[in-house]
């Protein structure tokens, strides 16, 4: 997902398909929304709670480094939100728990 500033949905529409031209997989979808429409959509998602790669450190009593290093390593489930990882608050909690933190 990546947000393209516009003046219109058919302008981000347009921009989106120009830069999707450049990636080496063909593309499956595309999906423009206005951000309102967005955001009504996003309101209605019940997320779970998240927290940042230092607070999963803090609460495992690791470093950051430490915790992306886990992440990479797939010991950490994590997701990429923009440039920033993300844990689910449940999977720190339960990692703390087996380590016995």
């Amino acid at each position: 997902m990546f947000t393209i500033p516009a003046e219109s949905v058919r302008q981000a529409t347009s921009t989106a398909l120009a830069v999707l031209e450049t990636y080496p997989w063909p593309l499956r979808s595309l999906r423009v929304l206005s951000t309102a429409d967005f955001d009504r959509l996003t309101d209605a998602m019940d997320l779970p709670p998240l927290v940042s790669v230092q607070e999963a450190a803090d609460g495992l009593g690791m470093t950051r480094q430490g915790v992306l290093k886990a992440i990479k390593g797939k010991v950490l489930p994590a997701t990429r939100v923009g440039g920033t990882w993300v844990l689910q608050r449940s999977v720190v909690e339960g990692a703390r728990a087996r380590r016995g933190a």
